[in-house]
């Protein structure tokens, strides 16, 4: 077992149009009890004013790093881009308009250390237009292939990032890009471990959530894991994720007529 004394820690922060929250997303990670060794910033070909925030950040901290993309490129490839770049052995990426709780970074590096694993989780703190908890979920393999209980700001060994090859391109425009790197790790014998009492604190919008997806594009997504891992998800496992989608739209619908 590893006993951490040479894991570098790398975070990863990428903004499109999130200007208005990266203050929030870069404090929470500077001011975590476990700092990251490095944080590489990237602006996703943004046009507000992420520019001026990131430059402003680059010069007042010494281990950010900033960089642009003068086209616009979506997560997937863009999150490669900053993994490419950076150097940790362990990796965590950041959504801009997104927050690390305190105590964030260790709880995780220590579940990782201690139980041998190459993933670890945790749960959600929903805040802005929803406020609530959802709980860090035990890993369970078939459920991982119907659909993705693991936050996208999981913290990941690099090996987990090179063998898979990283996030695929083709979920740009899709989403869902963390959930197919995530079954392609367990797939190669991978593990992954829940963290309790350890928050990503998720922002969800108002008037169509940026955090949201459509429910084609969501079945384009599954879709195409199923195709990309056909020893893993089934027909089933797809089948059983639209049961589900149905009930939660019919019993969102039901919600807001009452």
């Amino acid at each position: 077992m590893n006993d951490g004394a040479d894991l570098s820690l790398s975070v990863v922060v990428v903004s499109h149009n999130y200007g208005g929250y990266l203050d929030e997303a870069l404090t929470s990670v500077i001011r975590q009890g476990r700092p990251p060794d490095e944080i590489v910033l990237i602006d996703d070909a943004s046009s507000d004013n992420t520019p001026a925030v990131a430059e402003r950040w680059a010069k007042n901290v010494p281990s950010l790093s900033s960089m642009r993309n003068e086209s616009r490129l979506g997560p997937a490839r863009t999150f490669n881009r900053g993994f490419a770049s950076s150097s940790g052995k362990l990796l965590v990426k950041l959504d801009g308009d997104d927050r690390f709780a305190d105590g964030y970074l260790s709880a995780l590096e220590s579940a990782l250390v201690t139980r041998d694993a190459d993933i670890a989780y945790s749960g959600l703190r929903l805040f802005g237009a929803e406020s609530r908890e959802i709980p860090v979920k035990a890993f369970d393999r078939r459920e991982l292939h119907r659909e993705n209980f693991i936050n996208g700001s999981a913290m990941m060994r690099r090996s987990v990032w090179e063998r898979t090859g990283g996030f695929r391109d083709e979920l740009d425009g899709l989403g869902l890009e963390d959930w197919e790197l995530f079954v392609h790790a367990i797939s190669l014998g991978m593990h992954a471990t829940p963290v309790e009492d350890c928050w990503l604190e998720y922002r969800r919008h108002a008037h169509g959530s940026r955090n949201s997806i459509s429910r084609l594009d969501a079945l384009r997504a599954h879709w195409f894991v199923r195709c990309a891992h056909r020893d893993e998800v089934g027909i089933k496992d797809v089948g059983a994720w639209m049961a589900r989608s149905v009930r939660r739209n019919l019993t969102g619908a039901s919600m807001r007529h009452a």
